[in-house]
């Protein structure tokens, strides 16, 4: 387990702490970065779901791709 292995925990904890913060930035960097980043959201929500045995758990993320998707174009439509 994790708590076996602070090292591996405290290097999850930043890189996802990290990725969450700087989301915000794909919507700025294009199309294809955006869609790259929700993937990774994705595959985070999945494991997620796995490891915790949440069924339903990826399904309440990915309805709102869709909506991140517009508001990405819409942000850099209006900022040229």
């Amino acid at each position: 387990t994790l708590v076996r292995r602070r090292g591996v925990a405290l290097a999850a904890s930043w890189a996802l702490m990290l990725g969450e913060a700087l989301f915000p930035l794909a919507l700025l960097a294009g199309e294809s970065w955006l869609i790259l980043a929700l993937a990774a959201m994705l595959a985070f929500h999945v494991a997620t779901a796995f490891v915790m045995r949440l069924t339903l758990f990826p399904w309440a993320f990915v309805a709102a791709y869709p909506s991140v998707l517009m508001l990405g174009h819409v942000v850099r439509r209006a900022l040229g």
